[in-house]
Formats: C-alpha cells, structure tokens, sequence
C-alpha cells in the first residue's frame, strides 16, 4: 500500500486519471481503471483506510451475488446459494478482499461477471451486447486477466447457447483490441521482465518444474486453508520427491479423479456433463495466467485464486448433483455438514483477518511460514 497508494504520485488527485491511460504505473502495470479507482478513494478519503475497505468489501459482496446468480443457471438456488457463501467467505479470499492494494482482483472479477451476465441473456440485442463489451474493457483496464472472461463468455457461447457466435467473437474481440491499442501504442507499457523476482529467474524449464508444486498449493489451499501467507516466492529448481513428484503425484490423482467424473457424466447423466465441463475448464484458465509460463511477480498468491475458485465451486456443484437426497434423517446430517463448514471457514477468515492488523503484524506472521 506504502508503493501502490500512500507514496504514488500518480493517484494523489483526480486530475491525473487521465494520464493513467496513457502511460503505464510503476514501471511494471499497464491497469488505468485500478489505479484510477485509488485515485478518487485517495482524493475523497486521503489515508482514512476505513473507506477503502467499504468499497473492497461492498465489491466482494456485490460479486457473491453475482457468483451466486451464474450457480443458479445450473443448480437449485439452495445449493446456489451454498456454493456463493462459501466464495463469500473461504478464507483463501481474504488477501483479495482486506489487502487494499488487491482491490484489482475483486474489481476486474466484477465488471467480468457483469459483462457475463449481460451478454448471455436473452435476447441478445446490440444495446446489451455494446454494454457488455465495455464492460470487458473495464475489466481489462483494471486487471490483464480480464482477458479471461472473453474466454469464458465464449466458452458459454459455445457450450450452452450455439447461436449469435459471430455476433459474440466480434464484440469480446473489440475491447481486447482497444486494450493492447491502448497498452502498446498508447502508453506503450510492454511486458517487463522482473529480474528481481525469484521465479522470474528461472529458465523456461526450471518454471516447469514449479508449475505441479503451485497447482497443488491452490488446491490444497482450497479445501485446507491452514497455512496462509502473502509474498511467497519458493521455486523449484531440483527434481525432488517433496518438491515435485509429491505434488504431481496429487494433482495428478485429483484430475483422474475429475477424468473420471467427467466420463461418468458423460455416460450416464449427459444433462450435468456439459455444466461440469464448463466449470471445468474456467478453473482451468483461470489458474493458467499464474502457472508462470509468462513469469509473475511472486510465486503463488492467494489474491490469484479468486476467480478460479469460481470453477472449483462449480466442480463441487455438480459432484453435489449427483446426490438425490429424500431421507429426512440423511438431510439432518447434511445440513448439520453445511453449517459446520460454513462455521469453520468464516473463523478461519477471522483469525486470518487479525494477521491483516498492520504490515508488522503480518509480516511477523507470515515470515514463519
């Protein structure tokens, strides 16, 4: 926040947003709308971080609905609503929700989901469909991995909707465009090489050789959020048991795992396969920006998973469809289940929220870890 906010000269009045477009910040991001947003909470509030945490946190709220709304196309709004809370409150959120500076992860997810929603509804009309495509370039001026969304609104496209394809390819195409006009020709911020970041060390081959260590540190995190940590920079450099079969062993053994779920559904339960293959793959890509094959400025962080999570939501989802539950007794113990996860993941999130306290208390924490 001291680099971000408190010592950026280029957010300290509103005058210069528009100098933010047409030159990159920090020497590193080409994200005018992120810094743009500092810029008017900087300007209305200075330092009073109060205010600073409303906006993050009405904007994650603001996405929980949103999330919950894409779950209800596929399931009942009780496991809908489930399914939202848990993004809502799963502690592996909290880096992108409480750290002021990660307000870009909430924000690019939020214009995304709302371009989403926009451009799937029916009837597709030009209005709704030039909304939408701002919309995504709000998305990607905030954050590059808007890009993700074009995907992703494609991928429905594809997948459940198979008409007015043209239409979609033409109006997704357009702000990503207008993005690297403006990133290229414009401010001309190219990608930058971070040669003082560990992993950003690394040859092509030796980032490869981390890539089973952090896929398996995003899905343990989500299902055990025990230890959690900001600024991780561990490499892999050796092929060593714990460092890379461990891991690839367990990766490999939880996406046998989806294989075989996937082909269950295919074979027997057809109407849940092609939800489940959606979901599938928006974890997929939404996880493949931070596998470092272009390298990033640490080596996981929690703050990247906040839209991945929304595909490993949708997995979970769906395995949950599979269980037609009409005992009483049976619905009893589920529902006991639910209240205990939901219990144990808003406390994790709390005591996590304490770390949070100031820069000593966080870093004390987190540097034991």
């Amino acid at each position: 926040d001291h680099i971000q906010i408190v010592q950026n000269t280029q957010i300290d009045a509103v005058q210069k947003i528009p100098q933010l477009f047409q030159s990159g910040q920090l020497g590193i991001f080409y994200r005018p709308v992120f810094f743009s947003v500092l810029a008017i909470l900087y300007s209305l509030f200075g330092q009073h971080i109060f205010f600073y945490h409303v906006v993050q946190l009405s904007i994650h709220i603001l996405n929980s609905i949103l999330v919950f709304s894409l779950f209800k196309r596929f399931f009942t709004k009780e496991r809908s609503f489930f399914l939202s809370l848990v993004f809502l409150i799963h502690p592996i959120n909290t880096e992108a929700v409480v750290y002021i500076s990660a307000i870009s992860d909430p924000l690019f997810v939020f214009f995304g989901l709302l371009a989403f929603h926009i451009m799937i509804k029916p009837p597709i009309s030009l209005k709704k469909l030039l909304l939408g495509s701002f919309l995504l370039l709000l998305s990607l001026f905030t954050k590059e991995a808007g890009l993700i969304f074009v995907c992703i609104i494609l991928l429905y496209y594809f997948l459940f909707i198979k008409r007015n394809i043209k239409k979609i390819i033409l109006f997704t195409s357009i702000p990503v465009c207008i993005y690297f006009y403006f990133r290229l020709f414009i401010a001309q911020t190219f990608f930058a090489h971070l040669s003082f970041v560990p992993i950003a060390q690394l040859s092509f081959l030796e980032r490869l050789l981390t890539i089973p260590k952090i896929i398996f540190f995003y899905i343990a995190t989500f299902f055990m959020p025990v230890q959690l940590a900001i600024a991780q920079h561990w490499t892999v450099r050796k092929i060593t048991f714990p460092d890379f079969y461990l891991p690839l062993l367990l990766d490999s053994i939880f996406f046998i795992f989806l294989f075989y779920i996937g082909l269950f559904l295919y074979r027997k339960r057809k109407v849940l396969f092609l939800p489940f293959f959606f979901f599938l793959l928006v974890f997929f890509i939404g996880l493949s920006l931070y596998l470092h094959i272009i390298p990033l400025d640490m080596t996981v962080a929690e703050r990247w998973f906040y839209l991945p999570i929304i595909g490993m939501l949708g997995i979970c989802g769906i395995i949950i469809s599979f269980f037609k539950i009409t005992n009483e007794k049976i619905k009893s113990i589920a529902l006991t289940a639910i209240i205990i996860i939901i219990f144990v993941l808003s406390l994790r999130t709390m005591i996590r929220n304490t770390n949070w306290y100031d820069g000593f208390t966080l870093y004390s924490h987190d540097t034991k870890i």
